[in-house]
């Protein structure tokens, strides 16, 4: 097992990436369709129509991740291990496409559910903060330090296994619901701050975005992985309200 072991890291380190091209044409496809008998008729019609990416869930908004992650808190049934990216990025570079895993980022509603200690919290109620009433809670808070740590686990492990390119979606704070009752950790830190440094400048949703981005963008450095990610699309008109509200200026 550790000569195999070995043997698939060697190949990983040499597998070379392919660059993005001057125009992508794109698809994306979940990972129950990678992992399915049709993802190779697919993979035949998409290079008829001249195809050169390929855009594929590693983890999705309910909080799924498609591959194996070691050490991953609340590990039992978030990790459904279908997708063998090494095997993908094989198969979509043999036909010249790029391989871009998808992550959701702060939407997931499996966490959400199982650790409501990483979630915004209620500053009227003192109590876990929810998006909506009728619905189950979605958003994990992204100032948290373990979200972060686990998010860029994930990210890490992914890049790791050859992928050309990552993406975050929902890489920003949630929108819905009674968002001004919503307290986040690093306004709570900030607070504290304050309170014994006159000079402190409390920081914004955007302070956290990018610095979060500047973390992943190390990550995909290291292993000489291409990063993007999706905007909210009301962020486009950049109206000031949607850009502090998101975080994604």
């Amino acid at each position: 097992e550790k000569t195999v072991s070995k043997q698939k890291s060697v190949q990983l380190q040499t597998m070379e990436h392919l660059p993005p091209y001057s125009f992508t044409k794109g698809i994306y496809l979940n990972a129950y369709t990678v992992a399915s008998k049709k993802f190779q008729a697919i993979l035949d019609s998409a290079e008829t129509a001249g195809i050169n990416t390929v855009v594929f869930d590693l983890k999705n908004m309910n909080g799924h991740i498609f591959f194996r992650v070691p050490k991953l808190r609340n590990q039992k049934g978030k990790i459904k291990p279908i997708v063998d990216i090494p095997r993908v990025v094989e198969k979509l570079h043999q036909r010249k496409m790029r391989a871009v895993g998808r992550i959701v980022m702060f939407h997931d509603q499996f966490t959400a559910e199982q650790d409501t200690l990483l979630r915004p919290q209620n500053r009227k109620k003192n109590t876990v903060w929810k998006e909506s009433k009728r619905r189950k809670a979605a958003w994990l808070d992204p100032s948290q330090p373990q979200v972060q740590k686990e998010l860029l686990k994930i990210i890490s492990k992914a890049a790791s296994e050859g992928i050309d390119g990552i993406q975050l979606d929902y890489i920003r704070f949630p929108t819905q619901g009674n968002i001004g009752d919503a307290r986040f950790h690093y306004q709570s830190e900030d607070s504290l701050t304050a309170a014994n440094d006159s000079t402190f400048i409390n920081r914004t949703k955007i302070d956290i975005i990018e610095d979060f981005v500047k973390k992943v963008k190390k990550v995909c450095k290291k292993y000489n992985t291409t990063l993007g990610g999706d905007i909210f699309a009301i962020v486009a008109w950049q109206r000031r309200a949607d850009v502090q509200n998101t975080g994604q200026d």
